[in-house]
């Protein structure tokens, strides 16, 4: 027999995923001292958007069983717990590249693209002018 999904979702995310995220966000702020209440609590409710929509897609990816709860649960605490790197690491690697863009060597064309980016950031500015 399937549970009913109105008990167990919110918003059409399970809230095994959702508690499991919390706790994996905490766990975080804990092993992470000297943050601020309010940066603690976004630490907690990133790992609650990472648990809760990637889980779903890593559940299917490795197999996982519907059934298999403590697994499923494992899952999106690790997703939780893990997910706040990745989107720290994400950001800071846009405001790197967004400082100074540059596009890999081995794309067709990005020595040229590199170099009009140059050649802009060299002109100067109104107020130098």
């Amino acid at each position: 027999m399937t549970p009913d999904p109105s008990v167990h979702t919110i918003l059409g995310v399970e809230v095994g995923h959702l508690v499991a995220g919390v706790a994996g966000g905490i766990v975080r702020a804990i092993i992470r001292p000297g943050q601020s209440l309010f940066q603690s609590a976004s630490t907690a409710f990133a790992g609650v958007l990472c648990a809760a929509y990637a889980t779903p897609f890593l559940k299917t990816w490795l197999g996982i069983s519907v059934a298999d709860t403590a697994t499923t649960n494992a899952v999106a605490f690790f997703i939780g717990l893990v997910g706040m790197s990745v989107a720290e690491g994400a950001i800071t690697m846009a405001q790197a590249w967004s400082m100074k863009p540059r596009l890999p060597a081995g794309i067709a064309g990005a020595d040229v693209i590199n170099q009009a980016i140059d050649d802009v950031q060299a002109r100067p500015t109104g107020d130098q002018q």
